[in-house]
Formats: C-alpha cells, sequence, structure tokens
C-alpha cells in the first residue's frame, strides 16, 4: 500500500508472510524476541531493507494483519475506478503478477507464469511471452493470449464504452496473438515502446473483461476469478475486513501464510492499532508517529531511500529516508509464493 515506512513487531508466535513478489527473500527481523530487533538504517538506492532469507528459514502458517485506509469497492486496476492503491496491491496476491522487480529496479518473469518474455523483433517491435503451461486461472481455464487481448482491447481507448483508467502502452499495440503454441504469446507494437514489462500488470482473465458491462461492473465489490497464490476469502463490509486465503488451485510454491487480513482503518488510528496488536504495520512518516513506535516492544523499523520501491505489499512503496516503517513479525517475514 502506498504508504511510507513502517513498523512491524517481531516476536509473534507464527509466521507471516509479506513479500508477494520475491520467493526466495524474506522481510523479517533479525530475532525472535523484542531485545534483539533491528533498528536500521536506510539502505543505498541499490538495496532493500528486508533482511533477506531462504525460503526454507521461513515458517508455515500464521496470519498477516494490515490496514486499509478504505474499503475498496472496484476491483479491476484497468477501471477508472480501480486505481485506489490497497486495492491494486492486494490484487498482486490475488491476480497475475507476471513479473518480480528487484531492488536495482531490474524486472524479471515470474516462473510461476513465465518461462521467459522477451523483445523478439525490433521493426516492428514484437514481445514474445512463453508461458508456464501449468498456469491457470481459479475457474481451471489456462492462462493464454486471450487473456492479453482482452486487457488490450479492452484498455487501449478505442471504445469509449471500457471506464479505463489510462490506455497508455496498450494504445500503441496493433495485435495480440497466439504463437506456436497456445503457451506463447506474441505482442506487436505499431510503435516502440521501452516499458512493455510494466503493461498487464496484472494480467487478468478475459471472461472479466470480454464486454463493457464485465469490466465496469464485474468487479464492484466482488473478484469474480482468481489467478495469484491468495484468493478473496471473505470481504464483510459490516466488519470493514477482507480476508485472504491460499488458493487452492495454486500451482506455484506454497504460500507460506495462512490469511492475510486487511482491516479499514483511518489513517490517524493506525498508529494506535499497532501499538494495541490489532496490525501488523504502521507507517512512520510523521515524526509523532515516529516517536510512539520506535521504541515499541518486539518492533523492527524498517527504512528505505528516495524513490525506491518496495516490493512487498506491506511495506512502504514509496520510501524516502525521513520515513520508516515499523513492522512486527513472527520470526520471519516472507514471500507467500
Amino acid at each position: 500500500m502506498r504508504t511510507p515506512p513502517a513498523a512491524r513487531r517481531t516476536g509473534r508466535a507464527a509466521a507471516a508472510a509479506l513479500a508477494v513478489l520475491l520467493t526466495a527473500t524474506a522481510c523479517s527481523s533479525a530475532g525472535g524476541s523484542g531485545g534483539d530487533v533491528a533498528k536500521t538504517v536506510s539502505p543505498t538506492v541499490d538495496a532493500e531493507d528486508n533482511n533477506p532469507q531462504p525460503p526454507e528459514n521461513v515458517k508455515d502458517g500464521g496470519e498477516l494483519r494490515l490496514p486499509l485506509q478504505q474499503w475498496i469497492t472496484q476491483w479491476n486496476p484497468y477501471q477508472v475506478d480501480g486505481r485506489y492503491g490497497d486495492a491494486v496491491e492486494i490484487m498482486y496476491y490475488t491476480e497475475a503478477k507476471l513479473f518480480r522487480v528487484d531492488a536495482k529496479g531490474v524486472f524479471h518473469p515470474d516462473p510461476s507464469y513465465l518461462v521467459s518474455a522477451e523483445v523478439t523483433s525490433t521493426s516492428p517491435q514484437v514481445v514474445t511471452y512463453k508461458l508456464n503451461p501449468k498456469a491457470v486461472w481459479s475457474d481451471g481455464t489456462p492462462i493464454g493470449y486471450r487473456d492479453f487481448a482482452a486487457v488490450w482491447k479492452s484498455s487501449n481507448g478505442k471504445d469509449p464504452a471500457y471506464n479505463i483508467a489510462d490506455p497508455s502502452g496498450y494504445e500503441q499495440i496493433s495485435a495480440v496473438e497466439q504463437g506456436a503454441d497456445p503457451s506463447e504469446v506474441k505482442i506487436t507494437f505499431a510503435e516502440p515502446y521501452a516499458d512493455w514489462q510494466n503493461l498487464f500488470n496484472p494480467l487478468l482473465p478475459a471472461s472479466g473483461l470480454s464486454t463493457p458491462q464485465d469490466f465496469n461492473e464485474g468487479w464492484v465489490e466482488k473478484t469474480p476469478v482468481f489467478g495469484g497464490p491468495f484468493v478473496v476469502a471473505n470481504a464483510d463490509k459490516t466488519a470493514q475486513t477482507i480476508t485472504l486465503t491460499p488458493n487452492p488451485r495454486w500451482w506455484g510454491p506454497k504460500p507460506k501464510l495462512d490469511r492475510i487480513t486487511y482491516r479499514v482503518l483511518d489513517a490517524a488510528a493506525i498508529t494506535q492499532a499497532f501499538l494495541n496488536n490489532e496490525t501488523d504495520l504502521a507507517t512512520a512518516g510523521t515524526a509523532a508517529a515516529y516517536g510512539q513506535l520506535k521504541d515499541a516492544p518486539d518492533t523492527a523499523i524498517r527504512t528505505g531511500t528516495p524513490g525506491t520501491r518496495c516490493t512487498s505489499p506491506s511495506a512502504a512503496t514509496a520510501r524516502s529516508p525521513t520515513r520508516e516503517s515499523a513492522r512486527r513479525s513472527a520470526g520471519r517475514w516472507t514471500a507467500p509464493r
């Protein structure tokens, strides 16, 4: 979520998985008691303050509790009302996030979805995606070129019935086709587009985008189909909570967490909720918040540099050296896939 750097507590009994994009890394404190919580300094521009750990070091099970700043009504990130930051970040858990981005900003194909993705022609520009043949939507449909085509056709701005957020990149595409077999997708651009790795981010199923009604209304207060390691198991509007649990059809590395629970909290209430052990993340972007969080028991302060993006939805996305995040961990923080 789009928050300044945050606070986490170390020493809860259950392990809590954080990063949606990194399989082999973990966000954690150095230990499991309040006595050895790390208060870190700002990392360099090409580093991350998240204490990477191999997956085997990370405990299975547990719950990660995160704050939301408002209730999510539109879950389609390509729709004009679907660009709310928390919703987009949650979608990275529940839909097909094709690339991971490392600390240096380099894109890497996520092997759960992609065998490879590369520019295979420059005149015209053609990008060829080779899909993991095991990748399927939660309804059992294989992920394929029709999904890419649906995102393109709904988001390129040619049909005004689709209330799109931004046509950038999609309006440069001239064709989306199946390649040599169903696991290969070819994207042809009418003009060069350097930022192609940020397109189809996340990839959504054709079944949820094929008509303007599906696109505009089919994702209101619900997610019709999932393609990530987690699914939305419950969205309780009365309690203002959203619960994610592992996707039973997930073909990739097993998620470490039993559940991720989001709760809507007023921004001013998040710090106190953290201190009351009601949430596992709080931003420390003001002097007042930092003063309350820096000496909280079993809390790790994580700091970032200007312009860096944390690949974990639960950590600060746009960090500055004067802003920090406090995190409460269960000994180990890790990627759910």
